[in-house]
């Protein structure tokens, strides 16, 4: 059962700090789209993993943030508070979508090669949000999701869009919870292993996967064709529904947090789950490895269990252990600061990155280029945050909420 809360929890700063670090893993991630040779074995290393450590760390987060912040508000589920909660999340997400779609729907260098029904049904799913919500390709193969180049980021705001939707079924199991504190955290960490592992699962069958999208869509949707456009590739890495489990993850550990906030913090715990967070890291660190110097072990846990878990103790350390170095780390004033700003971040910088963006020779771009280009980034995404993003919600959400 959850503790009696206030209409509005206080902020969490270093889930703030955390939400730039997981915008901010994505755009070193795409660093290795043309601007980074990767002769460099450590540094090719650690940039691949920051691709799936930033979309766990966003998604996990989702579930943890929406369950905070929400679980209140929605626990009666009568259909205003759904309804309000449907339009913040909409009004949040949906201004600088249809900017950004907009403009790369008019500077789409290859929309000519598409046919009108493609277009149009391209456009259809965009604009409700929904482009990750099935698998379809286009009459020249590419997938749905990734129709638009520079847009094709967005399939994480789609799959995000569709947790919403089942976020109350999560609410109505976790309102049940009666269990006492012990069992209560023996029951999160359970749930939460029980989701990586089998996530996992699904991943490290990819070939039953590519096996399957083969027979119901045809060899085009295999991986052989085209790995990013394949149903493998889509059910595993875009749509929602391997994902919400991450979300679901994300919304346990606010659930345990939020039934121990009012319990005082113990002397051993003070000390080990700190401890736990700062190994968690470490853990996720070491995965930057190149394989020849990576530990077997580290590789082996992490082909079973991902960075899920992981992930989701740094969450509960940020939020329940303020004095926890990993907390002081993430609520650094400028990790907070452009945290609030990681949605525009998100998604401005791979317009940026196709601007300045070169064919990969040996003399890359310098590190001082890239920290000139992350400036830009990170100047003009406070500036949509703040002229754009910020007036745009409130204005949307005033029209779409009716007046009481």
């Amino acid at each position: 059962m959850i503790a009696p809360s206030k209409l509005s929890l206080p902020d969490i700063p270093a889930l703030t700090g955390l939400r730039f670090w997981a915008a901010f893993s994505i755009l070193l991630n795409h660093l290795l789209l043309g601007f980074v040779a990767r002769d460099n074995a450590y540094l090719s290393a650690f940039l691949s993993i920051c691709g799936n450590l930033g979309m766990n760390m966003f998604f996990v987060l989702s579930g943890f943030i929406i369950h905070y912040n929400y679980h209140h508000k929605l626990k009666d589920f009568k259909f205003r508070p759904f309804y309000d909660f449907m339009v913040a999340r909409f009004s949040r997400l949906f201004p600088l979508f249809l900017i950004f779609l907009v403009v790369d729907f008019f500077t789409f260098q290859r929309l000519a090669a598409h046919t009108a029904p493609d277009i149009a049904a391209a456009l259809l799913s965009h604009l409700t949000m929904s482009q990750s919500w099935f698998y379809w390709q286009t009459s020249i193969g590419s997938s749905s999701a990734y129709f638009f180049d520079r847009f094709s980021i967005s399939w994480s705001i789609s799959t995000e869009f569709l947790m919403y939707f089942g976020y109350p079924v999560i609410l109505a199991l976790l309102l049940e919870d009666k269990l006492s504190n012990k069992a209560r955290i023996a029951m999160t960490v359970f749930v939460c292993i029980l989701c990586a592992l089998g996530m996992r699962y699904v991943i490290n069958n990819n070939a039953v996967i590519d096996n399957l999208g083969i027979s119901l869509f045809g060899p085009q949707a295999g991986i052989a064709h085209n790995a990013s456009y394949s149903f493998a590739f889509w059910f595993t890495y875009i749509s929602p529904y391997i994902r919400f489990f991450e979300f679901i993850i994300g919304a346990m550990v606010a659930h345990q947090f939020l039934n121990l906030r009012h319990v005082p913090i113990g002397e051993k715990e003070a000390v080990i789950m700190p401890l736990i967070g700062i190994l968690s890291a470490t853990f996720i660190l070491l995965n930057g490895l190149p394989n020849d110097v990576r530990p077997t072990l580290i590789s082996d846990i992490y082909k079973h269990t991902g960075f899920y878990p992981y992930i989701a103790i740094i969450i509960f350390v940020c939020a329940r252990y303020p004095f926890a170095l990993l907390t002081r780390w993430f609520e650094i004033r400028f990790f907070v600061f452009f945290g609030e700003t990681s949605y525009s971040m998100y998604l401005i910088h791979i317009f940026f990155y196709g601007m300045v963006s070169i064919p990969l020779v040996a003399s890359s771009f310098s590190f001082l280029q890239i920290l000139t280009l992350w400036a830009y980034i990170f100047a003009i995404s406070y500036i949509l945050y703040t002229l754009v993003e910020m007036p745009a919600r409130k204005w949307l959400r005033g029209k779409l909420t009716p007046s009481t």
